[in-house]
């Protein structure tokens, strides 16, 4: 009827028992679990913008660092790769080469080659 399970009836009829109504009612859990503010998190993010505007490579190991230092407590990095998304950040790396470039074989073919 209520869609819980019977430990969490029990949980709840021994808080009811030992704290009353208002022990239910105040009990305001929420997953907005967060250590800065949303304007915290942009100031926090916008220094390393101006880091990777000026041609420096900005990595997720130190982001994180200077994350976990201005909070002044460990945290977990998929919390931290949580605030970059929520903040419009995504994971680009630069690729080693492209896509389509041709084997190295194809290339010393290509070499040799002289049209007529």
């Amino acid at each position: 009827m209520t869609k819980m399970s019977n430990s969490q009836i029990s949980v709840l009829t021994k808080k009811y028992l030992d704290e009353g109504l208002e022990a239910l009612v105040s009990d305001k859990r929420t997953s907005n679990n967060r250590y800065m503010t949303p304007k915290q998190e942009t100031d926090f993010l916008a220094q390393f913008t101006e880091a990777t505007d000026k041609g420096q490579v900005v990595t997720v190991a130190d982001m994180h660092r200077a994350y976990q230092k201005q909070v002044g407590k460990t945290t977990d990095l998929s919390g931290f790769y949580i605030l970059l998304r929520r903040n419009g950040w995504r994971k680009l790396m630069p690729r080693p080469r492209h896509p389509k470039k041709a084997d190295a074989q194809a290339i010393e073919a290509s070499k040799k080659f002289t049209p007529k």
